[in-house]
C-alpha cells in the first residue's frame, strides 16, 4: 500500500503539477521582461546625465534633467511594483497547487492509518511532504527582497541629485544694461595649462568675435569662465553690471546659450532634442522650418520617425555633421541674447559651415566662435588672438 501510494506522488508531478508549473513559469517570463527593460532605461538615463554633465552644467539643466529622471524612475516604480505583484500572485498559485495535493494526500493517508493499511512510521514520513511547502514561500520572500532592493537602488540614484549645488546670485536684467557683455579687469586666470595675469578684455553687446589660437592657448578655458564653469582666481569680471566673479547668475542662462564642440543627442524624440530645456514653446510646423533652414529636414524621411517618435537608436545613423547642427539649432531656439559656439563647424564641409555661420549672424545679435577655420573667422566682426598672451 505504501509503495502504491508513493507512486501517486511522481505521477501528480509529471503529469499535473509539472505542465501548471512550466505554465506559470512561462507567463512569468513576460514579467520580468517588462522589468529588465524598465531597468534599462533607468541605466540608461543615468550613463546619459553622467556622461554629458558637463553638457548639463552649461545649459543650467539640472532641474530639467531631475523631472526628468523623476519621471523615469516614477514610471520604473510602477512597473516594478505591478510586475512583482504579478510574479507574486503566480508564486501563490504555485503554493496552492502544491498545498492542495498535499492536504489531499495527507487526509488521505491519515484516514488509510487509521485502518491499519499504513504504519504511524509511513504517515510520518509521508506527512513530511508538507515541508515542501516552505519552499515557494522562500520563493515569494525572495521576491519580496529584490523589491526592496530595487527601492534601495531608487533612493541611491536619488542621492545624486542631492549633492551640493552651485550657488548663483540674483540678478534682473534691465532695459538700460550696459553695452559690454563681459569684461575681465586686470583679472588672473588659467588658460590652457597657462596662468595669465593682468588679463583684460572687453566683449561688446550686438557684435559677432572669433577666438581663434593655436592648440592648448585656452579657448574653450575663456569660454568656461564665460558661462559660469571655472571662476577667475583674482580681479575682476563682470556680466553686463553684474560681477560674476565669485557667483554666477541663473539669470545669465536665460541670456547666454552655448553649443560646446562636441555635438550631443539626448534620449528622447528628435522635438525633445531641439526644444531641450528651453523657455519658449515650438509648434512641430515651427520646427520643420527650422530643420529647412538647417538643411535637417530630411533627416526625418531618411530614418522613418517623426518629430516626436522616441529614436532610440535611430540617432546613431546620423552624421557628424547632422548631429552638429542638430546641436547648434537646439542652442538657436533659446532665442539668446548671445550665442557662444566652440568649434561649431568641425564636422561641416566649408560650404555648409559658411552658411550656418551667416544664418546665426541674421538671428543672433551676439555671437562668439571658437574657429580655426579662416574662412569662417573672415565673417565675424572681431578676432580675440589668444596667441597675443603668450609673447
Amino acid at each position: 500500500m505504501v509503495t502504491q501510494l508513493m507512486a501517486l506522488v511522481p505521477l501528480f508531478f509529471k503529469s499535473i503539477a509539472y505542465p501548471r508549473f512550466g505554465l506559470i513559469s512561462k507567463k512569468s517570463s513576460g514579467y520580468f521582461n517588462e522589468i529588465y527593460q524598465g531597468r534599462n532605461l533607468i541605466n540608461t538615463a543615468i550613463l546619459e546625465k553622467v556622461s554629458q554633465s558637463y553638457e548639463i552644467k552649461i545649459k543650467h539643466s539640472q532641474v530639467y534633467e531631475q523631472n526628468r529622471l523623476k519621471q523615469s524612475l516614477s514610471s520604473y516604480a510602477v512597473i516594478v511594483k505591478n510586475t512583482n505583484l504579478r510574479i507574486g500572485g503566480l508564486m501563490m498559485m504555485q503554493v496552492l497547487l502544491i498545498f492542495l495535493f498535499l492536504l489531499g494526500f495527507m487526509f488521505y493517508t491519515a484516514y488509510i492509518s487509521q485502518h491499519q493499511q499504513i504504519s504511524s512510521g509511513d504517515f510520518v514520513l509521508i506527512s513530511t511532504y508538507i515541508i515542501q511547502l516552505t519552499l515557494p514561500f522562500l520563493m515569494v520572500s525572495q521576491s519580496l527582497m529584490r523589491v526592496n532592493g530595487n527601492i534601495v537602488a531608487l533612493k541611491t540614484y536619488r542621492q545624486y541629485f542631492d549633492l551640493t549645488r552651485d550657488h548663483y546670485q540674483p540678478w534682473t536684467s534691465t532695459a538700460s544694461s550696459t553695452s559690454v557683455l563681459y569684461q575681465f579687469e586686470d583679472a588672473t586666470l588659467n588658460l590652457g595649462k597657462h596662468e595669465i595675469q593682468h588679463f583684460n578684455l572687453q566683449l561688446m553687446a550686438d557684435t559677432h568675435y572669433a577666438i581663434v589660437g593655436q592648440t592648448g592657448r585656452g579657448k574653450t578655458s575663456l569660454i568656461n569662465y564665460l558661462i559660469g564653469v571655472s571662476k577667475i582666481k583674482s580681479g575682476r569680471l563682470y556680466y553686463q553690471n553684474l560681477d560674476i566673479s565669485e557667483n554666477f547668475s541663473e539669470e545669465i542662462f536665460n541670456q547666454v546659450s552655448f553649443v560646446g564642440q562636441h555635438a550631443v543627442i539626448f534620449s528622447g524624440s528628435l522635438k525633445d532634442n531641439l526644444v531641450y530645456n528651453s523657455p519658449y514653446d515650438y509648434t512641430d510646423a515651427e520646427l520643420i522650418k527650422w530643420l529647412e533652414k538647417f538643411k535637417l529636414n530630411s533627416i526625418l524621411e531618411k530614418n522613418k520617425i517623426t518629430l516626436n517618435d522616441d529614436m532610440g537608436d535611430v540617432y546613431k545613423n546620423f552624421s557628424g555633421g547632422e548631429k552638429q547642427r542638430i546641436s547648434i539649432l537646439r542652442g538657436v531656439l533659446r532665442q539668446p541674447q548671445l550665442l557662444i559656439l566652440d568649434e561649431p563647424t568641425s564636422a561641416l564641409d566649408i560650404t555648409t559651415a559658411l552658411e550656418i555661420i551667416e544664418l546665426l549672424k541674421k538671428q543672433v545679435k551676439s555671437l562668439i566662435i571658437v574657429s580655426h577655420s579662416q574662412q569662417c573667422i573672415d565673417l565675424m566682426d572681431d578676432v580675440i588672438d589668444l596667441d597675443q598672451q603668450f609673447n
